[in-house]
């Protein structure tokens, strides 16, 4: 009689890093396309991208690289103290 193989409980480092960098791609086609809000294929769309952020969240306990805040030193019109 063959053993069952106990399956893993979470997604390997490798295994997150390339689900990041295809959910990251998904999310940029869904962001892409210039159609009005008010239609369907739009809102088709927005929800799937809630949907990819809200997994990238739950595996890697953090906000997808495009929501997250930079810091204030990025922010255009940032002037280092001192400077004139």
């Amino acid at each position: 009689m063959a053993s069952r193989r106990k399956k893993p409980k979470l997604l390997s480092e490798t295994s997150i890093k390339q689900f990041v960098e295809v959910a990251t791609r998904m999310h940029d086609e869904c962001i892409r396309h210039d159609i009005s809000a008010q239609s369907d294929h739009y809102q088709a769309l927005a929800n799937l991208n809630q949907e990819v952020c809200k997994a990238i969240r739950t595996i890697t306990g953090e906000d997808p690289h495009w929501m997250k805040t930079p810091p204030h030193w990025q922010h255009p019109g940032y002037r280092k103290p001192g400077d004139a």
